[in-house]
């Protein structure tokens, strides 16, 4: 049974507000992740002014400080820096009771406000057609946990959300609506719930693997997981951990013989490429359907993903201008 961990705050409302902020991560890596972040730096606090101290006596110069303290990679030094700007937005709203009034916790100016991100390389995560083919193609869809793979990874491609967005889903989450089917998520720094079409083939996936474990899809309670575990580490009865995920992504991947740098977010990579083509290379229709705020990310996924299908045509038509 794993130790429980001591209070990061002596100050109980300080306290409270940090649990409630854990608790309001959906992820468990990302929820470890913030955590130990977080108490890296309010230990490195208290150790350079010798005392615990509250996050509303933190300094900018000592977030600046934090993050020069170790030779950390650009990715790890923005991690933690994410971390501590979300906890302190979160404290921002978060709301107490003093002297009979309700306010928010935190009023003050975050000390995050100003301290740079390091500029990291650009991420590649496309998968080509051809590798989609053949990620689905290394399915074994005779097994319980193959039929259940192929339900996730087929409905994180089709409709090209967050693995998270998708993994959690429960029954309760699928809503008929005539012939169609909407599935009710929680995006990504949203707080609200938000829907989006379920596509009938993703239905039939996910039919038939509940089917094959022996439930009625129509009839199924409506807390119960869309993509429960069913062997190994993850929990049955229980939404598969995003971990899992990712390690039965890379177990198919790796047998399909794709490159080691694709994770199961490629997937979205791969239908934000496909929209692309489909809406006749029209980004802001790609933005509108995926949640994206400005054409930038997008045009990254999409524009990656269409240099890998079609190759270097530049250079080719280079190479025959100065071949002798």
């Amino acid at each position: 049974m794993p130790r429980k961990k001591p209070p990061l705050f002596t100050n109980k409302v300080w306290q409270d507000c940090y649990v409630a902020f854990l608790a309001s991560l959906r992820s468990t890596a990302t929820r470890r992740s913030y955590d130990c972040a977080c108490r890296q730096f309010f230990t490195f606090c208290a150790n350079a002014r010798g005392k615990s101290i509250t996050p509303e006596r933190v300094r900018r110069v000592e977030v600046e400080a934090f993050l020069r303290s170790r030779k950390w990679s650009a990715f790890t030094h923005n991690a933690y820096l994410q971390s501590l700007q979300q906890f302190y937005a979160y404290a921002s709203e978060y709301e107490i009771v003093f002297r009979g009034k309700s306010r928010v916790l935190f009023r003050d100016k975050p000390p995050t406000t100003g301290v740079k991100r390091m500029r990291t390389p650009p991420t590649d995560r496309a998968m080509t057609e051809e590798e989609i083919i053949r990620f689905f193609e290394a399915i074994d869809r005779s097994t319980l946990p193959g039929k259940r793979d192929y339900a996730l990874f087929w409905a994180l491609f089709i409709t090209g959300r967050r693995c998270a967005e998708i993994t959690l889903l429960r029954r309760g989450d699928l809503d008929r609506r005539g012939l169609r089917w909407l599935f009710w998520f929680k995006g990504k720094w949203r707080t609200g719930k938000e829907s989006a079409e379920m596509p009938e083939d993703v239905i039939e996936a996910i039919r038939d693997f509940h089917a094959a474990a022996g439930r009625d899809f129509d009839t199924m309670d409506a807390n119960e997981p869309l993509f429960p575990g069913v062997t190994g580490d993850a929990k049955r009865g229980h939404p598969m951990a995003l971990s899992h995920v990712g390690r039965r992504f890379h177990s198919i991947a790796s047998r399909a013989g794709l490159p080691p740098h694709l994770v199961p977010h490629s997937l979205r990579w791969g239908n934000a490429h496909q929209r692309w083509l489909a809406h006749d290379k029209d980004i802001t229709k790609v933005m509108a359907e995926l949640g994206w705020a400005t054409p930038t990310q997008a045009l990254h996924y999409v524009q990656t993903t269409q240099r890998k299908e079609q190759g270097d045509m530049t250079a080719g038509k280079i190479a025959a201008k100065f071949r002798k």
